[in-house]
């Protein structure tokens, strides 16, 4: 069964986000960084 929703919440700081993602795009950008470092 297909769990698809149309507005989600970010699992970081829990702004709405689309139902396909799991961050939004501060916490992503956030993430990233935090990983790779500042492109």
């Amino acid at each position: 069964m297909s769990r698809l929703v149309e507005n989600s919440e970010c699992e970081r700081c829990g702004e709405s986000v689309d139902g396909l993602r799991r961050l939004c795009d501060d916490c992503t950008r956030d993430v990233r960084n935090a990983r790779e470092g500042p492109l």
